[in-house]
């Protein structure tokens, strides 16, 4: 029988059944490189009413009890179109994070890449770290993720922030192109994924249940915020761009 303080990870290895009623369900958690999630937090994070969650709890308690091989499919509540400023405002973040990426992706697939876009790629290693992780990352932990500290469902976020970068740690010490290119390679996917994620599932999450007085304080902290690294980046995917793509 199933716990809801049960870690998604552990009731997926002890009840395969888990991993065909979420697939089904479209929670794509089965493949998270981190899982420790608690299944209390699961329906609710993927924004199921109060009702379908029970109903789902349920479904899914009888699957693994085998008292019933009938996956029932449910259908979340509708997404905003329109977040608050700060969540609009990370999401605008991912989107340049994003074009770092395939910036990354494109010149690792080019002979000679480390001799050929060796400007870029320190470029690119620059702002992974001072844009992505310190200014990005840091502003999520830092202005909105600690007001809901108390939630499960953050650690694997906070994990993933780690993970970001002991990869980009590893890339600045490396020097064998393969393993370059293999770091570079890991590292976007994970970056897309963490992304993905935050985008369709922790931030509509976390936006639904932000206060005004959480709002007030969020606010407060964006007043000292240094937002020329922003430009930067701007800079650097246009130019870029512009000098790869323009015919």
């Amino acid at each position: 029988m199933l716990n809801l303080n049960m870690p998604i990870n552990e009731v997926i290895n002890e009840y395969p059944i888990t991993r065909d009623f979420l697939e089904k369900n479209e929670i794509f958690c089965v493949d998270c490189s981190v899982g420790t999630c608690l299944l209390k937090d699961l329906f609710e994070i993927h924004n199921f009413s109060s009702g379908d969650q029970i109903a789902m709890f349920e479904n899914l308690n009888d699957l693994v009890t085998q008292k019933t091989k009938e996956i029932k499919v449910f259908t979340p509540l509708t997404k905003k179109d329109k977040y608050s400023a700060i969540v609009e405002m990370l999401i605008e973040e991912h989107r340049k994070i994003t074009e770092l990426v395939y910036i990354a992706e494109y010149i690792i697939r080019q002979p000679n890449f480390l001799i050929k876009y060796a400007q870029e790629v320190e470029k690119l290693l620059y702002f992974f770290k001072y844009y992505a992780d310190d200014f990005h990352h840091g502003k999520e932990e830092d202005m909105l993720f600690y007001l809901f500290e108390k939630n499960d469902i953050l650690k694997a976020m906070y994990q993933e922030h780690e993970q970001s970068r002991e990869y980009r740690s590893k890339l600045v010490s490396s020097s064998d192109v393969k393993e370059i290119s293999q770091l570079i390679t890991e590292y976007c996917l994970m970056l897309k994924d963490h992304i993905y994620k935050e985008d369709n599932i922790l931030f509509p999450y976390l936006d639904r249940n932000l206060t005004t007085e959480m709002l007030v304080e969020i606010d407060r902290k964006m007043q000292d915020l240094d937002l020329s690294i922003n430009d930067d980046v701007i800079n650097f995917i246009e130019d870029f761009n512009n000098k790869e793509f323009s015919f």
